[in-house]
């Protein structure tokens, strides 16, 4: 394109030369002559003007081709990455699914077990009231022994004492092994062997005695 416009730019100086150089001889036929070249040339340096605006044209669209073409390739590998990050995450999570669903299974596990060792703890406190109801029974019937070998004086004396403090309402029993019996409880009557008489069982639970199981 830059030798197209060297050639016209030569052709117009030589047709303005020649057409000057007739003009100023008054020879028209000269003149004319030389018109054609010009016309040419000029049609050269239009055609060239043309040519340079076309290839700038051109040259910008290939910039914007290439800019379009690097940002679309910067967004392929932007997008490449945010793919292999997602696929990163998804495992994670997969991952983690499959620890929930492990932790649920275990803790499954552990309240089936609990259950069973509840289950483990009520039969022996079961076993532990009948123990302690027999050996409370033992006690008492060990303790009417000694009492009907006392004399009868000091059987009269206890009986004293004892319809005194039912008098004044202190009629529950606290027994030598820490079990308190209220009236009409099981152990109630069989219960000879009382360690301390109180008035309420909030008085015997502040005493450290416990109610019985049965």
């Amino acid at each position: 394109m830059n030798t197209l416009i060297v050639i016209s730019m030569i052709f117009v100086l030589l047709g303005l030369s020649g057409y000057l150089f007739s003009h100023s001889r008054l020879n028209r036929t000269t003149t004319k002559k030389y018109l054609p070249i010009l016309t040419f040339a000029l049609f050269l340096s239009i055609l060239s003007g043309c040519g340079m605006d076309t290839t700038a044209e051109l040259d910008e669209e290939v910039e914007k081709n290439e800019e379009l073409t690097s940002k679309i390739t910067e967004l392929e590998n932007s997008n490449s990455s945010l793919q292999e990050e997602y696929d990163e995450l998804e495992s994670q999570f997969d991952e983690l699914t499959e620890e929930v669903e492990q932790l649920n299974n275990e803790n499954e596990s552990i309240k089936s077990e609990n259950e069973k060792l509840y289950a483990e703890i009520d039969e022996l406190e079961n076993s532990n009231d009948e123990l302690q109801q027999q050996l409370d029974k033992k006690q008492d019937i060990s303790a009417s022994s000694n009492s009907s070998a006392s004399t009868s004086t000091g059987g009269s004396s206890e009986g004293s004492s004892d319809s005194t403090q039912s008098t004044r309402g202190c009629d529950i029993k606290g027994s030598v092994n820490g079990i308190y019996h209220t009236p009409g409880s099981t152990y109630y009557n069989q219960t000879k062997n009382v360690a301390q008489w109180f008035c309420s069982e909030e008085e015997a639970q502040d005493a450290g005695y416990r109610a019985p199981k049965r």
